[in-house]
């Protein structure tokens, strides 16, 4: 008798992207909100910490939030509701450093798109995404299914 040994290996499942509900600030963005709200903005990390303020246009409230050194993404600010259609205007500015010099003021123009909580599958969400400008969250959705 031949003893045989074999050798699997292990396949992890993928997990779901964090890309679908990640969004980079760039010069205008549509962006879609799941219906529980979690929703992080990118920028490239930034060696200086950095301030995250969010202003509901054209005239409405502002929500500043520290942004720290190294981190590229953050969460949307808690104390900022975001509303379906609502425009918002969002600056990313470097703290001041030691010198007491002031780093360049980025802005991006925000439209939220919120996702409907009654849409049953991803693939749903994805669609109705894609309709609405969210192409790049949509696609990155949809790639987690495979």
């Amino acid at each position: 008798m031949t003893s045989t040994i074999a050798v699997m290996r292990g396949v992890k499942p993928k997990r779901r992207s964090l890309d679908a509900w990640s969004v980079s600030l760039t010069s205008l963005v549509d962006l879609c909100i799941r219906a529980d709200g979690k929703l992080s903005l990118k920028s490239k990390p930034s060696r200086i910490p950095r301030i995250l303020s969010i202003k509901v246009l054209p005239n409405g409230p502002e929500v500043s939030m520290d942004w720290p050194a190294g981190v590229n993404r953050i969460g949307w600010p808690a104390g900022l509701a975001a509303m379906d259609g609502g425009r918002y205007l969002a600056k990313i500015l470097h703290k001041r450093n030691i010198a007491g010099m002031t780093g360049r003021v980025k802005e991006t123009e925000l439209i939220v798109h919120l996702v409907p909580a009654g849409l049953p599958t991803d693939a749903h969400r994805a669609v109705w995404m894609a309709g609405r400008g969210c192409a790049r969250q949509a696609k990155a959705l949809l790639a987690g299914l495979r």
